[in-house]
């Protein structure tokens, strides 16, 4: 008798229940994006010396959906500044390794949206940054034709530094195209200091997807809000970035940071410019 019946009957079987429906509806997704930005500005602030110094910006994150009510995901960015010259001024400036481990779930059939993690933010050729652990909060509305959020980030330091950053935004998508706006608004309040609105920014993109890769192309504009920074030009700021995307595993699904504004972690190492 031949066995070959008889385990293709059953193989097709446990395809067919419940417990193998769930092991194919759990699917992790790797994500790698590689990016070039004009600038890399950090919560409306250029951290590099010169504003006209490009980064690069690698990222790798890795989704891992369904556990429990939402998914948890494991995160890396970096950006490295494009010049040796800003590299050698500014060693403590011109590299950053940002690593997050974050939980967002869906809640209230869709209305209300919880994100919360952890952010480290790394140094590689400075001296270590005071405040560069952070606790991450983001509650957002959902079911709405836009995306309002509320997201802080506390730094696990005696200063007890606390920035919001309130964003509210669109996208439309036309088959493999995505275009979005983003409005975000920042705030920094600290137990020694007085409290400052640091920035607003607007934010435009366009992304084009096919299959699992993506490219993605971005345009922003920053008004700095912190007094003393110089006259209304002095403050402005006019920055874009590309990035190209593959998801090695999954579907293709765009970063969940963005990297201008709210992208990274901890204080700055050395006084804004």
């Amino acid at each position: 008798m031949s066995w070959l019946p008889l385990l293709t009957f059953m193989s097709l079987l446990e395809a067919t229940t419940p417990a193998a429906a769930e092991r194919t509806r759990w699917t992790p997704s790797l994500n790698i994006e590689v990016a070039i930005a004009s600038a890399h500005v950090w919560r409306g602030t250029p951290q590099y010396r010169s504003f006209s110094t490009p980064s690069f910006q690698p990222h790798v994150w890795l989704d891992l959906p369904e556990l429990g009510p939402g998914r948890l995901t494991v995160d890396a960015w970096s950006a490295w500044a494009m010049s040796q010259r800003e590299r050698d001024l500014a060693p403590d400036r011109a590299s950053r390794i940002d690593l997050a481990l974050e939980y967002d779930a869906s809640l209230l059939s869709g209305w209300l949206e919880v994100d919360a993690g952890f952010v480290i933010a790394l140094y590689p050729y400075g001296a270590e940054a005071v405040g560069a652990k952070e606790v991450m909060v983001r509650l957002a509305i959902g079911n709405l034709p836009i995306d309002i959020s509320l997201a802080s980030w506390t730094e696990l330091h005696p200063r007890l530094g606390v920035y919001l950053e309130p964003r509210a935004g669109w996208e439309l998508d036309v088959r493999s195209i995505t275009v979005g706006m983003d409005l975000a608004l920042g705030a920094s309040i600290y137990s020694d200091e007085q409290s400052t609105l640091d920035h607003v920014t607007i934010t435009a993109g366009l992304a084009h997807t096919v299959g699992r890769l993506r490219l993605a192309l971005s345009l922003s504009y920053a008004l700095r809000l912190r007094p003393g920074l110089g006259d209304f030009l002095e403050r402005s700021m006019l920055y874009g970035d590309l990035g190209f995307s593959i998801a090695a595993t999954g579907g293709s699904r765009a970063s969940r940071h963005d990297r201008g504004t709210d992208r990274a972690a901890g204080a700055d190492p050395t006084e804004p410019l």
